[in-house]
């Protein structure tokens, strides 16, 4: 899978025949990063996405934006996200159908030269078993007195046996590669199946989310964290400021108190 996502013309493909293609010939973008992400949901800056045509554009997205991931024996997960869910919904599913189409013809490929080859090989091998007979009913012909005895009839007998033997293989391994034909042409024949289908999110996903999620929750948190200081400092604070504070405290008259100056400018 990694490999084909390097590839442009695979990558082309699933662009078409999704809607990526489409989303991105509108004019729509999908942020590269956070800052990105983040200009992009505020309104702050408008992420233009790489230069280039279509196409270019579609391969630099699914080439750096698909996440396969191995999870367990022969099990991968492949993740794609997008602004739009329908989108990224849709190119999972056609990143899957094309995966299978590229399987399935290379398989079928595989499978079709053998169906050629074990075919030219049953063509060949009946011209030898037609010439050997043909060799072998001559020389009785020459020989009519020729017996089991005959040495050059002997050997001319056993050379038909094994081409008629060579030849009688040939059909079975043809036969088998035909059969193999037939079962790669259909769509289990690509080896591998969608234990989950993509479904589209029931609610945001992604890391944006996350990081605003966060954001607001240390925005609340540190909001209670410095309301709680300044009540626990001003309950701990046992400074006297007023002269009825000193008799209540201390049991004392004030001897004298300074008043509050306020300095006038000008």
């Amino acid at each position: 899978m990694r490999e084909l996502l390097n590839s442009r013309t695979f990558c082309t493909q699933v662009g078409h025949r999704g809607p990526l293609a489409g989303y991105l010939a509108s004019g729509s973008t999908i942020p590269s990063n956070v800052v990105d992400a983040l200009g992009a949901r505020f309104g702050l800056a408008r992420f233009t996405g790489p230069s280039g045509s279509v196409d270019e554009r579609v391969y630099d997205v699914l080439s750096q934006k698909i996440e396969v991931t191995t999870i367990g024996p022969q099990v991968v997960a492949i993740r794609f996200a997008a602004p739009d869910p329908g989108v990224a919904q849709g190119t999972l599913q056609a990143l899957v159908a094309q995966f299978s189409d590229e399987i399935l013809g290379n398989l079928h490929g595989q499978a079709q030269a053998a169906v050629d080859f074990f075919n030219q090989q049953v063509k060949t091998q009946a011209a030898e078993v037609s010439a050997d007979n043909d060799k072998v009913a001559a020389y009785v012909k020459a020989h009519p007195k020729a017996g089991a005895s005959d040495a050059d009839l002997v050997s001319l007998q056993h050379t038909a046996e094994l081409a008629s033997q060579q030849y009688d293989q040939s059909l079975l391994e043809l036969d088998q590669a035909k059969s193999d034909l037939a079962a790669e042409t259909s769509a289990a024949g690509a080896g591998f199946r969608a234990i989950d289908a993509p479904n589209l999110p029931d609610r945001p996903t992604g890391f944006l989310g996350l990081l605003l999620r966060a954001l607001a929750a240390g925005i609340l948190a540190g909001l209670f964290i410095s309301g709680f200081t300044v009540l626990a400092l001003t309950a701990a604070d046992s400074s006297l400021r007023r002269p009825e504070e000193v008799r209540g405290a201390l049991g004392l008259r004030t001897v004298g108190s300074i008043p509050r100056v306020r300095q006038r400018w000008g």
